[in-house]
């Protein structure tokens, strides 16, 4: 018999609400069980991946929560390459996106792709990585955005950071020195298990890939739906 605080019933009414409270740096992910494909349907099924892999507790121990337990502070590590370069900041207290700045003057001609430095290395927290995104202001006004948005930087890279800028207007943009070019966006990573499958589970949606859904309007009782048939 488990103990009263480890029932199912318990964390799922008192959990979500109290220990927050208690300690900010807790953050419950109620569901997060059933999006990883496990529910006490088929836990035990071979097919599925076990859910001590993701927890490291017994099936029996709360099935629908999974409760990630972070630092209260989350540290961003960063390193000036060169003295006269800008660190990433928050424009705004709640904002998502660090900003980066550039470090060089450069011109990119329409149509035109570069590489802009930004003078600075990061180290990020355990189990994170790194998205650069444009900036909607110079991509509104000027056409300017990134052009593997969003680039991917990985938890162990300590190269400096670049961002890729292509030029989708009509007129040369200058890209000056301390100017914010894109937004980094640090987010958690869930690293799986590859195990090759001869099969794998049907859906409504088969093999329905770009363009299948169409571009109606289509209602929530499935009407006019089209067919989601290879290469629709």
């Amino acid at each position: 018999m488990l103990p009263w605080i480890f029932r199912k019933s318990v964390f799922e009414r008192f959990v979500p609400f109290c220990l927050p409270r208690v300690y900010p740096g807790v953050a419950i992910n109620i569901g997060a069980y059933r999006r990883l494909h496990l529910s006490p349907s088929n836990i035990g099924d071979p097919r599925q991946p076990t859910h001590s892999q993701y927890t490291g507790l017994s099936p029996n121990v709360c099935p629908s929560i999974i409760l990630h337990i972070m630092s209260p502070e989350m540290i961003l590590k960063a390193k000036k390459l060169d003295p006269s370069a800008q660190l990433p900041c928050y424009a705004h207290p709640g904002d998502a996106g660090l900003d980066l700045h550039s470090n060089e003057d450069a011109q990119i001609a329409p149509g035109e792709t570069r590489l802009i430095h930004t003078g600075i290395s990061i180290q990020l927290p355990p189990n994170t990585e790194a998205q650069v995104r444009p900036r909607s202001g110079i991509a509104g006004k000027h056409g300017v955005t990134v052009l593997n948005s969003p680039g991917t930087i990985d938890e162990g890279y300590r190269g400096e950071v670049g961002v890729l800028l292509i030029n989708h207007g009509k007129s040369t943009f200058g890209v000056t020195k301390g100017m914010r070019i894109a937004q980094m966006i640090v987010s958690p990573v869930l690293r799986v298990d590859v195990e090759e499958a001869e099969d794998l589970s049907d859906t409504h949606r088969g093999e329905g890939g770009f363009g299948s859904t169409g571009t109606d309007q289509r209602s929530g009782t499935g009407d006019n739906v089209p067919h989601r048939g290879k290469g629709a």
